[in-house]
């Protein structure tokens, strides 16, 4: 996340020398606004410039776009921005044009349109404007984070509906994303376990526990599966690995029914259970 804030924060900067280096003296407390970010007053008198030129200056149709872009308001901000595009491409300046279209690509990216994203910024990159190269980056992280969130719900809504085949299938289209998600691996896990898959199960939980020893389903579904697998030696490697202590998987015995229905037949669980209820 830091990352991409920095990568932003970057274009930021690109973005406002590229629109603010005018050779005209009106527009050096304009950039001073905009820097001091008070951007209704750079609006203000952004709004007038226009009027005094015989024909629009896409660059100063920009600055108001991009002003209304940072207030939030992408109704106008659109409106000033695709006319900045349309008369630098009338006034054949590309310069301004790769200009508008990255500020329009960036408000179609805040607006989660990114396939129109997409098709504004690939005109920057036709001119490896560096603005567009960081946007499309981004676009294809986002799109990749949404894929796999997709794939997550997909997954978690074949588990509850008891389509565990189903599931596995939805999170291991998740892991090929993001394959150190622990949730993903956790939820895999059991679900594996859930199939009779149990060797597969012990792998996707094991992983897991790597990545975050602090998931304690993690552990309760790796002692579900060794009760399963029939290995005591299994069961208690797991409980002694957990460090949630011995009492924390009695306590889930007394009340996971599953856990008992998958672990009855374990002489290691059976005698930990009988030991902790002689001790009171």
């Amino acid at each position: 996340m830091d990352n991409v804030y920095t990568k932003i924060v970057a274009v930021f900067f690109l973005f406002l020398n590229a629109v603010c280096t005018f050779s005209d003296d009106r527009f050096k407390n304009i950039k001073v606004l905009l820097e001091e970010e008070q951007y209704e007053e750079a609006i203000s008198q952004l709004e007038r410039l226009p009027k005094e030129d015989t024909a629009p200056n896409p660059r100063v149709l920009n600055a108001v776009g991009w002003a209304y872009l940072k207030l939030n308001n992408y109704v106008k901000a659109e409106k000033y921005l695709k006319a900045s595009f349309e008369q630098a491409k009338i006034l054949g300046n590309k310069e301004a044009a790769v200009i508008s279209s990255n500020n329009l690509g960036i408000l179609s990216y805040l607006k989660n349109d990114l396939d129109q994203a997409e098709d504004y910024f690939d005109i920057g990159k036709e001119r490896k404007s560096e603005t567009a190269l960081i946007y499309l980056d981004l676009i294809e992280n986002k799109k990749k984070q949404i894929e796999f969130q997709d794939a997550l719900l997909t997954g978690i809504k074949s588990r509850r509906d008891q389509d565990f085949k189903a599931a596995i299938a939805s999170y291991n289209n998740a892991l090929v994303i993001q394959p150190n998600d622990v949730a993903t691996l956790e939820f895999k896990g059991y679900a594996l376990l859930r199939n009779d898959q149990y060797e597969l199960a012990i792998e996707a939980l094991e992983r897991a526990k790597s990545l975050d020893p602090t998931r304690k389903l993690v552990h309760l579904n790796l002692v579900k599966a060794y009760c399963l697998m029939q290995s005591d030696h299994g069961v208690k490697q797991s409980i002694k690995e957990s460090l949630l202590g011995e009492k924390q998987f009695v306590d889930w015995y007394t009340v996971d029914l599953e856990f008992r229905r998958m672990c009855h037949h374990s002489k290691y669980l059976s005698e930990l259970v009988n030991r902790h209820e002689l001790n009171g």
